[in-house]
């Protein structure tokens, strides 16, 4: 029954949202402003909320981590251990490892941040925690946490694209909207900039949908543009981290069992292709409403996630 209650309330906020909003135009109801690329317009909306930064994480793993030099595994990390090995240095003194180990060490001084991440994802799972260590040697304010909407889980276009990065205490939240799946390409292009500007991007879920489907909206324009830098999915992390106490990983449970936050109004991530094509077919505003908020509320839960890991 409850499923039942659920269609029927976002059934009828829908059809409220279609009538409080039906005369008003998008700068009407949404803060933000129009912005032009090489590629053309899009509709920018930028916020700033506090988001209190702990110590960050330490970075000594990626220093005791043996398994990340070619030729050890799990066997052979014990056996050095017992033998007092206990860093990649120790490694430059046994011959057979010096090489790689000190290929190592130089990625490190000369901060080759996308080289160290194909180590770690050649030798560990997207589920250990070295990933954190990771992040911890980049820093906090080098990070784009991303998180996109489609008008359709398969085939459908991006008509929206939130990135967050920390600045101090705060989290700056942009999102890149297109009015029409004419200005798909200039988000694309946006999101590529801000990129740019960062060492690693942090999503959820986001190494299985949301990179590939950028890839893939990317490859249908025929347009210049590569993931560059490394990608961290909070989603193995956070499976691994909270594995006894979460029923279900999804953002939302995670939300309220490991951030004490409930959603209030939240628009079903299954509803939102539907929400923007009501935009598109009457001119209305009123559906984007919570589509930018559930947005928005996703890129301050990814980032608050990972300050409690």
């Amino acid at each position: 029954m409850k499923f039942v209650k659920d269609l029927y309330d976002h059934e009828k906020r829908k059809w409220n949202l279609l009538k409080t909003y039906d005369s008003f135009s998008l700068d009407d109801v949404i803060d933000g402003k129009v912005v032009k690329n090489e590629f053309g317009c899009f509709y920018l909306m930028e916020k700033t909320v506090d988001i209190p930064r702990k110590e960050e994480k330490k970075e000594d793993d990626l220093y005791s981590e043996l398994r990340l030099i070619k030729g050890i595994g799990e066997k052979r990390k014990k056996a050095l251990e017992a033998r007092g090995i206990k860093n990649i240095s120790d490694l430059l003194q046994k011959e057979i490892y010096a090489e790689d180990a000190q290929n190592f060490l130089d990625e490190i001084h000369d901060k080759r941040y996308l080289d160290i991440y194909r180590r770690i994802g050649r030798n560990l799972p997207r589920s250990h925690p070295i990933h954190l260590s990771f992040l911890g040697q980049i820093g906090l304010e080098n990070i784009l946490f991303f998180d996109i909407e489609c008008s359709g889980f398969k085939k459908g276009s991006i008509f929206l694209i939130g990135t967050a990065s920390f600045i101090d205490n705060k989290l700056k939240i942009d999102q890149f909207f297109a009015r029409s799946e004419d200005e798909e390409k200039s988000i694309l292009k946006e999101f590529e900039s801000e990129m740019r500007k960062k060492l690693v991007l942090v999503s959820f879920n986001g190494k299985r949908f949301d990179e590939n489907v950028i890839k893939n909206r990317r490859d249908h324009h025929d347009i210049e543009m590569r993931f560059s830098i490394p990608h961290v999915d909070l989603l193995p992390l956070a499976k691994k981290r909270w594995r006894n106490i979460c029923g279900s990983h999804g953002l939302s449970n995670l939300e309220s069992q490991v951030l004490n936050i409930q959603r209030q109004n939240d628009i079903p991530s299954v509803l939102i292709p539907h929400f923007y094509r009501l935009f598109l077919e009457k001119d209305n505003p009123g559906p984007l409403i919570p589509i930018i908020e559930h947005n928005r509320i996703d890129l301050i839960s990814i980032a608050r996630l990972l300050l409690q890991m």
